[in-house]
């Protein structure tokens, strides 16, 4: 039996993330296999031992950590405060009304479309020279070398009719 694909089913199982199939799975091979049974009663019990048990920490422990949190936050709140008044005083404020941002957003655009068509057109005209008129333009073809690997498993037979005639190839 393979014990360790069931025993990844069987934590999937106690951390509730397997779905009724695959629990009735798990469960038909649990009625055979003793050692995943002890497997599940081991992780059970690790799991209610683990729910009772109760860390306490040290109130210092709390203390250093935030007392270092606050330093790390204050150092770089002053540091970027001093940033943030250097870099006011090298920025240029630039105003614009908002319709003079809407006719040059559109005025961008267009010359954009223009600037487009007469690139296009230009390298249509120049793919069209090189061939004859009388041959027909290339279309676009698509190679594919390879297919994914395909493994078959199983112990089905391959049944051959023997009725077949052999003219018919």
């Amino acid at each position: 039996m393979y014990c360790e694909d069931r025993q990844e089913n069987i934590i999937s199982f106690i951390e509730g993330e397997l779905n009724i199939n695959e629990q009735i799975e798990l469960f038909k091979h649990l009625a055979n296999c003793h050692d995943c049974q002890s497997f599940i009663n081991i992780m059970i019990r690790m799991r209610e031992i683990q729910k009772r048990e109760k860390i306490t920490y040290p109130v210092e422990i709390d203390e250093n950590i935030l007392s270092h949190i606050s330093r790390i936050s204050h150092h770089s709140i002053t540091k970027s405060h001093h940033t943030m008044k250097q870099d006011n005083k090298r920025k240029s404020h630039i105003t614009l009304s908002i319709p003079s941002a809407i006719i040059s957003a559109a005025a961008a655009i267009i010359i954009g479309f223009l600037l487009s068509g007469i690139f296009y057109r230009g390298s249509e005209k120049y793919e069209t020279a090189h061939y004859p008129q009388q041959y027909p333009q290339p279309t676009a073809v698509i190679f594919y070398y390879s297919m994914p690997p395909l493994e078959v498993t199983g112990t089905g037979m391959v049944q051959i009719n023997k009725n077949i005639n052999k003219q018919n190839y």
